[in-house]
């Protein structure tokens, strides 16, 4: 046997946090300037996201050029959404997007707002869901959405907090990839 020593939490363990989330953000703002391949870093960012919030599933949705549909551009969790459509204004992300406003929804299918399609055409079931939106000045651009505490806590301010900072610099990110893609 070998005795007790300190560790540093690792990702690997699912019971320790995985970072302090003032670091994470910091991390994530640092990692979104850098990036050369905004899509692989927003896919990362949520993979780092659900395990952080310690949720079961979580997507970022963007406005289509038209503003008429929010698509699903990453998904992390046990089924891939990635691709699906949400007319604007439809659905919690939606009603975010909508609002510009947090949505905390802890009874998902309570709420007259929810789209259900996903959940019926996956088979998962959505229980409760954070959504925050994602804008840069005043254009609203989409939104990151996580699904089910896996404690079955419903989320709290801290939660509703942090996903506002990485809401807020994954916007920025992505806004600041789209510009220079059309410069070039």
């Amino acid at each position: 046997m070998s005795s007790p020593t300190s560790q540093t939490p690792t990702s690997t363990d699912p019971a320790e946090p995985l970072t302090d989330p003032l670091e994470f953000a910091a991390a994530l703002s640092r990692s979104f300037a850098q990036t050369q391949d905004i899509n692989a870093t927003v896919r990362e960012a949520l993979a780092q996201i659900v395990k952080l919030l310690r949720v079961e599933a979580g997507a970022i949705f963007l406005l289509d050029e038209l503003k008429a549909n929010l698509i699903c551009r990453a998904s992390v969790g046990p089924v891939d959404v990635t691709g699906l459509s949400v007319p604007n204004g439809s659905g919690i992300v939606g009603r975010s997007v909508a609002e510009d406003h947090i949505q905390v929804v802890e009874h998902a299918y309570e709420d007259q707002g929810f789209f259900s399609e996903a959940d019926r055409k996956t088979g998962f079931v959505t229980r409760s869901i954070l959504c925050a939106p994602m804008g840069v000045g005043q254009s609203v651009i989409g939104a990151v959405e996580v699904l089910n505490k896996q404690d079955g806590k419903p989320f709290n301010l801290e939660d509703q907090n942090l996903l506002r900072v990485i809401a807020a610099s994954a916007a920025l990110a992505i806004s600041n990839a789209r510009m220079a893609d059309r410069l070039v």
